[in-house]
């Protein structure tokens, strides 16, 4: 099994249980600034899932078929990208 961490900060908007990474006409204000922690876990042939774990907020995920499109989604969503990952040292 794969299982790779990163952190980042990113600006959101919403609520603890609601929230999103672009302002839609319902948020209002700057937004916040939150350190994101982020975890792809999977294997080949069952797929990937890319958690993000915000600050003050709820975990979402996402699943991808392979590590690298995981990964590509991470770059785009959250700006991380390959050299910022590293093993998961809890998975060892």
């Amino acid at each position: 099994m794969t299982a790779l961490i990163a952190i980042t900060k990113a600006r959101m908007w919403g609520t603890s249980t609601a929230w999103t990474l672009e302002p839609g006409p319902e948020q209002h204000g700057p937004g916040t600034v939150v350190s994101i922690d982020l975890r792809i876990v999977g294997e080949e042939g069952s797929g990937f899932h890319l958690i993000a774990s915000p600050t003050g907020f709820f975990t979402a995920d996402t699943w991808h078929l392979t590590l690298q499109e995981a990964l590509a989604e991470a770059l785009e969503e959250f700006g991380v990208d390959e050299h910022q990952w590293n093993p998961d040292p809890e998975d060892s």
